[in-house]
């Protein structure tokens, strides 16, 4: 094997030209050199170190080829992480806006804040789940306890108002906006409330807070008579009443009879019902006047004088068809006193007289007197003569109807004849009820 001289490659055997560099090849004897050989070493270490050079360059290369390519991939990957981080980060955002524009999440987070008494955020939440989802019942419903826990009771009404108006048979909205119309005195839109209720076993719930009109049994006007007022109404509470002038409360009378006029006037007649928890109703009232034409006094036998007898002497009282009289003696006679059935035995002395009428309908007339001064005598026994049976001292005036009576002085009585003995019959007592 050749070397060739002018590039150091080898030559075959045979070949007159370097394969490599194309210079000619000189033909040498077979033997070599001292020179020759340290040539060719030199030659080939020469060759050796630039395959060396050449292997370590292309080392270095490989090395920085792996070195950027690690680079470039770790530049991949951070990138790669970034672009998942910031997905994940856009998806996040995303999915929370999603969330904070969903019903679900707005109602759920102000439950949460208003059972953690957190009442300003959970107002916050829920106004945004209304606006997402409008006339939800359980958000109405939440609203309206807000503003219970706020102290809010003014837009605690409006909100269980709207509430009722949109589900009107939500019971629990009737729990709390009962209590709440009480407690503000709005009684007017509570009956109203209860009244439109479409649900019957709600409106029984709160049948004790319902209230009615009183009704009168006769209409208000001028009557000629005494009437007797009944006062009716529905439910179970109380029926108070007023007759003068004043609007009745829970302090006024309560109705348990029939209320009776029997006097001339004008009385109005203000009635209420209040309910079993103290609810008051409308007032309502009537006004009658009553114009009662009085009977004449009525007449009385014997008229006013004094008077002696032997024998016990009888008032009679002139009574018409369709009246009682009823008499008493030296005090005004009223229909309370007592009733005249028969003539009524004169008392001895001063006394006297009052007799008055009194028509089925209890009107009294006007009242009727009469002064009797009376003494009991003692007949004195003659066998050719009959005694006098009464002797009239005086000279007896008329009956008449006095409204007003006075007394009348009692005249001097007769003195019995001291001669004669006192008649067995004679009883100085009267007895009025005869």
């Amino acid at each position: 094997m050749r070397i060739c001289e002018n590039c150091g490659a080898e030559i075959p055997d045979g070949d007159l030209f370097c394969p490599k560099c194309g210079a000619e090849v000189h033909l040498v004897p077979d033997y070599e050199t001292m020179e020759s050989r340290v040539r060719e070493n030199q030659m080939h270490e020469e060759e050796e170190r630039a395959k060396e050079a050449e292997r370590e360059r292309i080392a270095r290369e490989e090395a920085l080829q792996k070195k950027n390519k690690r680079r470039r991939t770790r530049t991949i990957l951070a990138v790669c992480i970034l672009a998942a981080v910031a997905a994940a980060l856009v998806s996040v955002i995303l999915v929370n806006r999603h969330r904070e524009s969903s019903f679900e999440y707005q109602y759920s987070q102000a439950k949460a804040a208003y059972d953690e008494k957190n009442y300003s955020l959970a107002l916050d939440h829920v106004e945004k789940a209304l606006q997402l989802k409008k006339k939800d019942k359980d958000s109405e419903y939440l609203l309206g306890l807000i503003y219970e826990g706020q102290g809010d009771t003014t837009n605690a009404i409006t909100a269980y108002e709207t509430l009722i108006s949109d589900h009107n048979d939500f019971e629990e909205g009737y729990d709390h906006l009962v209590p709440l119309y009480v407690q503000a005195k709005e009684y007017d839109l509570l009956q109203k409330l209860i009244e439109n209720c479409q649900s019957s076993s709600i409106q029984q719930k709160f049948a004790d807070y319902r209230t009615y009109d009183p009704e009168f049994s006769i209409k208000e006007g001028s009557y000629s008579s005494a009437q007797t007022i009944k006062i009716t109404c529905e439910g179970d509470g109380d029926i108070v009443y007023t007759t003068d002038g004043s609007d009745p409360n829970d302090s006024s009378e309560i109705y348990k009879s029939p209320i009776s006029l029997s006097s001339s006037g004008t009385t109005t007649v203000k009635a209420r019902y209040i309910s079993k928890k103290g609810i008051p109703g409308n007032i309502v009232k009537a006004k009658y006047t009553i114009k009662i034409n009085k009977a004449d006094a009525p007449v009385i036998s014997p008229v006013s004088g004094t008077y002696s007898s032997t024998e016990s002497m009888k008032i009679t009282v002139d009574v018409p068809t369709g009246y009682r009289a009823y008499y008493s003696f030296d005090t005004r006679a009223t229909k309370n006193s007592t009733l005249y059935t028969s003539p009524v035995n004169m008392p001895t002395g001063s006394h006297i007289f009052y007799a008055v009428l009194v028509d089925s309908d209890g009107n009294e007339s006007s009242v009727a007197s009469a002064t009797f001064v009376y003494s009991q005598v003692t007949a004195t026994p003659t066998p050719t003569q009959k005694p006098q049976s009464a002797i009239a001292v005086q000279t007896p005036s008329a009956a008449t109807a006095t409204p007003t009576p006075t007394a009348t002085p009692a005249p001097t009585a007769t003195p019995a004849p001291t001669s004669e003995p006192a008649s067995e019959d004679g009883d100085d007592e009267w007895d009025p009820g005869m």
